[in-house]
């Protein structure tokens, strides 16, 4: 358990400041003193961790990246959504434009028949009138 905390410090301190990690490692060969006190891990299990701390980074990007990608699929539906709206609304308008165009009520309808039955009137009597005059 405590080599796992001491593992996880160490990749904390990985992710956060890789420069300034980097410029305080140092090679040790078996018999050497360390400069410093520390942890001390194999060369293997280094380039592990640090292949681990670039996976990291890597999938943090990947991670803002797709973030960004559904904020912008939200931004566009939003969008959509108002278009749509815009586009129902227009339609509703003009179907009920065209609904009061072609609807003419019962009054209307009585006047054009009167009309019509008046122009049909003269036009008989006036051919009458002619037919008579000759």
């Amino acid at each position: 358990m405590r080599q796992l905390k001491i593992l996880l410090i160490f990749l904390t301190a990985i992710s956060l400041n890789n420069k300034a990690l980097a410029d305080e490692v140092q090679y040790l060969s078996k018999d050497s003193p360390a400069p410093y006190t520390g942890i001390l891990i194999p060369v293997e299990k280094a380039q592990e961790l640090r292949k681990d701390a670039l996976d990291l980074q890597i999938t943090k990007q990947i991670n803002l990246s797709l973030t960004r990608s559904v904020d912008l699929y939200k931004a566009n539906e939003e969008l959509y959504d108002k278009k749509i709206t815009l586009l129902n609304d227009y339609n509703l308008k003009l179907s009920e434009a065209l609904n009061k165009s072609n609807n003419t009520s019962t009054l209307e309808k009585a006047f054009y028949f009167g009309l019509g039955a008046v122009i049909v009137g003269f036009t008989s009597y006036g051919i009458y009138k002619a037919a008579v005059a000759k």
